[in-house]
């Protein structure tokens, strides 16, 4: 069947990186000329609506349905299929236990699927009870494609053995996200410190994110050096701790802490340092647009980190007791010829590697291949 008319299923629009890929696929497949619909999880009000005048958005109404058979997304999607007959392929932003019985409502309607991953965590069998586990490898395996976007977690997926995986890296406007040749203009807009060096972690604030962790390597703070942490706080106990740290070792002066904001370029512009030592899995969008606006990245270990990083080239990798990686902090932190040096190569590396219109390509030519 070709591919004419592509239902987006927006499985956590909570989740910003879900919500951002649906947006941005969805406007991207329709200027190439493919009709496009989408589907989201909450039940009313769905910030996706109005995005695109020709893009309808349906909402999950509550229902009755069992959580365990799919919830009220099984519904919604029923009704969808059957109340439009031009959708030819339904594609998921993600993957976990709740594809598997959307994924029966397609079979149902014979409409092919496919997915997304957004994380290495929907190839991770021993998260999911164990009598679902041989059921949601035979639904992934007969999906028309798999997307991942690393090397990472091709390799988590060819352990499960499919042959259906493709890897198209993830991409990047680097038209939105580009540096500015001065930094005090919109440091001053935003109300930071002119004259610091400031180091930026965008994460929610939870265990997981480190923001403790990254706040004790940055010290001692002051005048000279700055912290900002953009993101919703997702544990509060976490985030008291977080404050009290912050209370303890005085230094409450020389850290902002804001909500998530829409305008993530103009604060990855106003910044100096990229910083996340956790949760590189789940924002290696957000990495690359620190880059593509001109900032080296500080990167925990993980199965991504040294690629994200061009082999160390835009940034540094933090592996554990690794003198010489905490030295290499220190130094990108401290010294503003040393970070210039890795900043050097952040854009052009981005650009080169992740640039969205390589990634809408790609996209455009998996579909081409489908029909």
């Amino acid at each position: 069947m070709s591919v004419s008319h592509v239902l987006l299923v927006c499985l956590q629009e909570e989740d910003g990186k879900s919500l951002q890929y649906t947006g941005q696929l969805a406007l991207a497949l329709l200027a190439q000329g493919f009709g496009v619909s989408i589907l989201t999880n909450v039940p009313s009000d769905s910030i996706l609506v109005g995005i695109h005048k020709d893009i309808e958005v349906f909402h999950s109404p509550e229902t009755k349905w069992p959580d365990l058979l799919g919830g009220d997304m099984v519904v919604a999607l029923r009704k969808a299929l059957k109340g439009d007959d031009n959708i030819s392929h339904v594609h998921f932003m993600g993957l976990g236990r709740q594809v598997l019985p959307l994924s029966y409502v397609c079979q149902r309607y014979k409409t092919p699927c496919l997915a997304t991953a957004l994380n290495d965590e929907g190839f991770d069998l021993p998260k999911l009870p164990f009598y679902m586990r041989k059921k949601y490898v035979k639904h992934l395996d007969e999906m028309a494609q798999i997307i991942v976007s690393s090397q990472g977690m091709l390799e988590k997926a060819n352990i499960l053995h499919f042959d259906n995986i493709s890897l198209i890296k993830e991409g990047v406007d680097t038209d939105r996200f580009k540096p500015v040749l001065s930094k005090r203009p919109i440091r001053r807009e935003l109300d930071l410190p002119e004259g610091s060096t400031i180091v930026c972690c965008m994460a929610d604030i939870e265990p997981a994110n480190k923001q403790l962790e990254t706040l004790k390597l940055c010290m001692p703070l002051g005048d000279f050096l700055h912290v900002i942490f953009l993101g919703k706080v997702k544990d509060v106990a976490y985030f008291e701790k977080l404050k009290e740290e912050m209370r303890r070792t005085a230094i409450e002066p020389y850290v902002t802490i804001r909500d998530a904001v829409q305008n993530p370029e103009d604060y990855l512009r106003a910044c100096d340092v990229f910083m996340l030592l956790g949760g590189v899995e789940k924002r290696q969008t957000t990495v690359l647009e620190a880059q593509s606006c001109g900032l080296p990245v500080v990167l925990d270990a993980s199965s991504s980190a040294l690629s994200l990083t061009n082999g160390n080239k835009t940034g540094v990798v933090l592996y554990p007791n690794n003198a010489l990686a905490k030295g290499a902090v220190e130094k990108l932190i401290s010294d503003p010829n040393f970070r210039q040096g890795k900043a050097l190569y952040a854009r052009p590396f981005v650009k080169k590697e992740h640039d969205f219109k390589d990634m809408m390509g790609s996209y455009k030519k998996l579909y081409e291949n489908l029909s």
